[in-house]
């Protein structure tokens, strides 16, 4: 809707593309890109099967590419300011409402995003956006370190999740799985 976000955008797409070129072995323009179902981006005649994400949060984007596996990324400001209680109740489980009860106060708007964008990694990942059923992806940070301990449908063996180094002034993670997911319907192929 506004020309910065419009340029952000063409920006992003236009570096993705020439990531996916070098990929594929091809030019970036002979690329062509459709949605899932649920809006989720891939490559069309993929024969060599690569697999990106993106994700942007305000002037920065997010990019991940893969040969093998299905990813999804979900970058944020690591400032913005969120309801906690409102978004705890409706986006953690159980497990994770007990676990965010103890963290104190000062901390809580950072822990609260760091779910969030694992959770959002692994509903980009599965190509539901927010769709997905969140309080059911279940995340475990153990001494910092993001792990899954539930994705509905799915053995959580068939995941890790990463944390990816981005300054102080933004929560970034990665998702992958090992099964491969279809990009046209959001189910394990």
């Amino acid at each position: 809707h506004y020309p910065c976000d419009r340029r952000r955008y063409t920006v992003a797409r236009a570096a993705l593309r020439v990531w996916l070129g070098d990929y594929l072995g091809c030019a970036p323009a002979a690329i062509t890109l459709k949605t899932g179902d649920y809006g989720r981006p891939y490559v069309a005649r993929n024969a060599r099967r690569v697999d990106f994400n993106v994700s942007h949060a305000g002037d920065v984007a997010l990019i991940a590419i893969s040969r093998k596996r299905t990813i999804g990324v979900d970058i944020e400001r690591s400032d913005r300011r969120i309801d906690h209680a409102a978004l705890s109740r409706k986006f953690l489980s159980e497990l994770e409402r007990t676990a965010y009860a103890h963290i104190p106060d000062a901390h809580r708007n950072r822990a609260l995003l760091e779910w969030w964008t694992a959770k959002e990694a692994v509903a980009k990942t599965l190509g539901t956006g927010l769709r997905a059923p969140f309080p059911q992806i279940e995340v475990e940070f153990k001494n910092g370190v993001p792990h899954l301990l539930n994705v509905p449908g799915m053995p959580r063996e068939t995941w890790t999740l990463h944390r990816l180094a981005v300054g102080r002034s933004h929560i970034a993670m990665l998702a992958i799985c090992l099964q491969r997911v279809s990009p046209r319907c959001a189910r394990p192929a």
